[in-house]
């Protein structure tokens, strides 16, 4: 194990599932077939792939529980707003991000192994993810226009992006089980904080320009290729005169009201601000009379599952691959920095798989790719 890169106590964590004293794919599968007759064997290999059963047959009370749902009420009212705010980061409709925060913690409930990961949507994947999205959608668009001289509608350009979200997010999760069959968490170790951070930092200034369009009302060209922040940057300037007042005095606000709650611990005034401003937007007609863009009518219930569309896949491979080990790497920082700090064994073999099965089986259901997310995780232990 490269100690380099991790403290002295995280690397005694990862010693205790240590993959070179893990059994073989062909082993761990001959001993699972005798678990028909054995009722320990049986047992333990339910436990192995779902880890909560483990758990919370062992260590749970009561105290956990009402924390828990404490936790879990302010993670709900905390997903509605970024939700949807990450389903337009990611290019879909703010309704994906919704079914992002609602399938994605159900799926990793099951077969996750960190007692305190808050999985969903989160800025660096979304951004990722919206790459990929928009790229392919604009090719495809160019495409028909030029073959079938035909221009897609609005509705048609964003079912596209649905099915190319759909393909991606099922394809990462298929690389994620394939790297957690064959025994590959020891990877985690081989990536150093530092470059996590620093990655997730950049990612940051990526996410804060994207929406600049948004905060001050205009719409600037999308930058393409490399050198896409000082291009994105350039479109930005050029259309800067094009400001939408009104649109800028509520970012201002909005953004006023979010720092003098936190700084001065006014709740009232915290969970009021949304209040207030949906008031003001809905009493003034902002949207048909000063150009205020509007998320619109949210659609209710939940989507038919629909089925990946296979021709997208090759396309996708090595995007998907990408999105896969980030995302794993990501969450997984965070589940091992938890488990350190609670003193709890992390399988991280095991987590591959889960993040595995969260997107092969949240695809399906118009979810794009969720991960874990520091700030949700800091929130819900706190």
């Amino acid at each position: 194990m490269p100690s380099e890169f991790m403290s002295s106590e995280e690397v005694t964590l990862l010693r205790k599932v240590d993959p070179s004293k893990s059994k073989s794919v062909l082993s761990r599968i001959r001993s699972y077939s005798k678990c028909s007759i054995n009722r320990q064997c049986f047992a333990a290999a339910v436990t192995s792939f779902f880890p909560t059963i483990a758990f919370l047959n062992n260590n749970y009370s009561l105290r956990a529980f009402s924390s828990d749902v404490i936790a879990g009420t302010t993670m709900g009212i905390f997903n509605v707003p970024q939700g949807m705010a990450y389903g337009i980061l990611t290019g879909l409709s703010p309704v994906n991000g919704l079914y992002v925060s609602f399938y994605c913690p159900l799926i990793y409930f099951l077969f996750g192994v960190s007692r305190h990961l808050a999985v969903g949507t989160f800025a660096v994947i979304c951004l990722l993810l919206s790459n990929t999205i928009v790229s392919m959608s604009e090719e495809h668009e160019l495409l028909q226009t030029r073959m079938l001289n035909h221009t897609r509608s609005l509705t048609e350009n964003l079912n596209y992006r649905v099915e190319v979200s759909i393909a991606l997010t099922f394809l990462a999760g298929i690389f994620q089980l394939v790297f957690g069959i064959f025994r590959l968490g020891f990877l985690l170790s081989y990536m150093p904080t530092p470059m996590l951070r620093g990655f997730t930092c950049a990612c940051g200034f990526y996410v804060a320009l994207s929406q600049l369009d948004a905060i001050l009302g205009i719409r600037s060209a999308r930058a393409q290729g490399y050198g896409q922040f000082v291009k994105k940057l350039i479109n930005f300037f050029s259309v800067i005169k094009e400001i939408n007042l009104v649109t800028l005095s509520i970012s201002i606000g909005s953004i006023f009201f979010l720092v003098v709650s936190k700084e001065l611990t006014l709740k009232l005034v915290d969970n009021l601000q949304l209040v207030i401003a949906g008031l003001i937007s809905y009493v003034g007609d902002l949207n048909q009379t000063q150009g205020v863009k509007i998320i619109g009518v949210i659609p209710y219930g939940l989507p038919a599952p629909s089925v990946p569309n296979w021709g997208l896949f090759l396309e996708l491979i090595p995007h998907a691959l990408q999105l896969g080990f980030l995302s794993y790497a990501i969450s997984s920082s965070i589940t091992k920095h938890y488990a350190t700090e609670y003193h709890y064994p992390v399988n991280f073999n095991q987590e591959w798989i889960a993040f595995g099965l969260m997107n092969v089986i949240c695809a399906p259901l118009n979810c794009f790719a969720g991960a874990g997310s520091l700030a949700r995780t800091a929130i819900c232990v706190d």
